[in-house]
């Protein structure tokens, strides 16, 4: 007899192989949602993500010119003055 289950994301009662392993659990056990529904789900989620992922690649506004200036030192005790110190008696 083949083993059915029922799918979360369509409803609908398919067998048990269209039904992914779950390789995150010690016990082993298939995922709820069926392969066509998962691989919806990941497709419209890939669309959300994509206005982000241009985002990311826009240029810098500001370039970083002053790169060499921002170092850990400079982060931690703020930008210092170049100019030589002045000892006063």
């Amino acid at each position: 007899m083949i083993e059915m289950k029922t799918c979360t994301g369509c409803g609908q009662c398919k067998p048990a192989e269209e039904f992914r392993w779950r390789t995150d659990k010690k016990r082993p056990q298939r995922y709820t949602r069926c392969d066509a529904c998962r691989n919806a789900y990941w497709a419209r989620r890939d669309q959300r993500k994509k206005p982000f992922r241009k985002h990311r690649r826009r240029p810098r506004i500001w370039p970083a010119v002053d790169l060499p200036e921002n170092n850990a030192f400079n982060l931690w005790h703020g930008p210092v003055s170049r100019e030589p110190l002045r000892w006063t008696a």
